[in-house]
């Protein structure tokens, strides 16, 4: 099995470490003759690292993601039924917020990424609005 070098693991582990946004020094090995085996930490200026949270900032995020999500969730629910379908907008609006608030809340308990956004996609609608069409000329 091959081993990297020890400066190239550490300069690895501290890019991935950098891309995930962890909080935490990075260990490296001490550079004085006396301490071989010794690991000191080295604190870097990655992500998440320069300022302490905030409510107000968490907050403000929530508020234009909320609205960002709404915004989306109106817009696919109306596409996704043409006006022969019209009186079922409504839910289409609920289908979309319905998924947007599950896998939002998938995302957010097990995702390792610190800022992630999670909702419905275009895709998708556009082809559920096909079928809708379709099925609704033979019902």
């Amino acid at each position: 099995q091959a081993r990297l070098p020890d400066e190239l693991a550490l300069a690895l582990e501290r890019t991935v470490r950098e891309k995930r946004g962890a909080i935490g020094p990075v260990r490296q090995k001490a550079t004085d003759a006396d301490s071989d085996d010794e690991e000191v930490p080295v604190h870097g200026n990655g992500p998440g690292q320069g300022k302490p949270a905030s409510l107000v900032a968490a907050v403000a995020s929530g508020l234009i993601n909320y609205l960002l999500m709404f915004g989306l969730c109106c817009a696919y629910g109306m596409i996704m039924f043409d006006d022969a379908n019209a009186r079922h907008r409504a839910l289409g609006v609920k289908m979309n917020l319905c998924s947007a608030w599950t896998v939002g809340l998938a995302v957010a308990a097990f995702c390792n990424i610190r800022v992630a956004i999670a909702g419905p996609d275009l895709n998708p609608v556009v082809f559920i609005a096909g079928f809708i069409t379709e099925m609704a000329k033979d019902i």
